[in-house]
């Protein structure tokens, strides 16, 4: 399980075929374009919850079915954004590599993703604990203590993620034993800062967009 931070994310549209851009995931790129920018979105049959979870008030959208995507609104505690985003500032993130067939690093400045982060291990802050153990009151499903550090993203002016999957195939794992290291089951993104241009979480396939608030999961 991966916690990432989410920037803003502005993207050309220069581009007017999917072809014009070359890369994996290309044939995504123009709808995941129009979902990132608000243009249109298939979510029209969604559903809303409210509900008491021992004196927390859940607020819960339902994206998909099959495969599961939920969105808990504000299920961050706004001061701890705030402490969290003071704390990663005072760190430093660099140029993301990404992994490439049989474990090679690619370039930082890759086609398929461009973003500035860092990885925070759940027990190095207080802000990370308090942001491990909220988490795994509201995910309650999962065991956290297998889950992966939190990864800190920060898609700036240019930034990118090409349409993509989080788990590893395992056709084409190669160098990696899943039997030993595991495999992911979910990816929980927590939105610690809402970008004024772009920015939304798409799911090009379902022709679906969750636009991310500071403290929603």
């Amino acid at each position: 399980l991966t916690v990432f931070h989410l920037l803003p994310l502005v993207v050309s549209s220069g581009a007017k075929s999917w072809k014009d851009y070359g890369f994996v995931g290309s044939d995504q790129w123009l709808d995941e374009n129009e979902l990132c920018r608000g243009e249109r979105s298939g979510l029209r049959n969604g559903l809303c919850h409210i509900f008491n979870d021992h004196l927390f008030i859940r607020k819960v959208e339902i994206v998909s079915e099959d495969p599961i995507i939920v969105v808990y609104r504000s299920a961050i505690n706004r001061k701890l954004v705030r402490r969290l985003i003071k704390s990663i500032e005072a760190g430093k993130m660099e140029e993301l590599k990404i992994f490439g067939e049989r474990g090679t690093n690619l370039s930082a400045n890759s086609d398929v993703r461009r973003a500035n982060g860092t990885w925070l291990p759940n027990y190095s802050t207080h802000e990370s604990m308090e942001l491990y153990f909220a988490l795994q009151r509201l995910l309650l499903p999962l065991d956290l203590r297998t889950a992966e550090p939190f990864q800190i993203l920060s898609y700036e002016k240019g930034g990118f993620y090409v349409p993509h999957i989080d788990f590893i195939n395992e056709k084409r794992a190669g160098f990696l034993d899943l039997q030993m290291s595991g495999n992911r089951i979910a990816t929980a993104i927590v939105s610690l800062r809402r970008s004024r241009r772009g920015g939304a979480l798409t799911f090009p396939h379902l022709s679906s967009t969750a636009m991310l608030n500071p403290g929603d999961v």
